[in-house]
């Protein structure tokens, strides 16, 4: 499948679990020469909170650069990750500098779903729930097909010109380890 246009990719994930599938990732779409993926925020990476403004615009700035498409990659405890949380937050933020990236989820082997091909809202990350409500965001199961991944793409780029954002959930301060986000 030829892309309509490139695109640069900033891939979010809980790497001590899912490494395997962040590099499985990189390398299919990489390969193709038809993406660049970007680097992640790192623990030590950003300091501690003060304020939600320059967090956001560190990571935008010094990570997501000049990227258009926020992939989130979902396995069983990444709605945890504090740093997945910023990102997302981070890559949908519209600033006077930049524009909202497309954001779209792929819900990895590793994730524990409740019945086959059935995700629980309360272990995706809050924030990106809520761009599946408002209609900006959408999630997929894993594949290892570039031909349909580059089709999601494609998809998540347009859609973010049509569709506002949803950044308004509460930042997480710390990583979580409740089972689930739901009160």
């Amino acid at each position: 499948m030829q892309l309509l246009s490139k695109h640069k990719v900033f891939v979010s994930a809980h790497h001590g679990n899912d490494q395997a599938y962040q590099d499985c990732f990189a390398q299919l779409l990489g390969n193709q020469g038809d993406v660049a993926v970007s680097r992640s925020v790192q623990i030590g990476d950003v300091g501690p909170i003060a304020e939600v403004d320059p967090l956001y615009k560190t990571i935008r700035d010094n990570y997501l650069g000049d990227t258009n498409i926020t992939i989130v990659l979902i396995g069983a405890d990444t709605w945890k990750r504090r740093h997945v949380d910023w990102e997302i937050g981070a890559s949908i933020r519209q600033t006077p500098f930049s524009t909202p990236s497309g954001l779209m989820d792929i819900l990895l082997p590793t994730y524990n779903f409740p019945a086959p091909n059935q995700y629980d809202t309360y272990t995706i990350p809050p924030r990106l729930h809520a761009n599946f409500q408002c209609g900006f965001a959408k999630i997929h199961m894993w594949t290892d097909s570039a031909d349909e991944i580059h089709g999601w793409l494609e998809e998540a780029f347009r859609q973010r010109l049509g569709a506002e954002p949803d950044n308004s959930y509460p930042l997480f301060l710390e990583d979580r380890t409740e089972a689930s986000w739901q009160v």
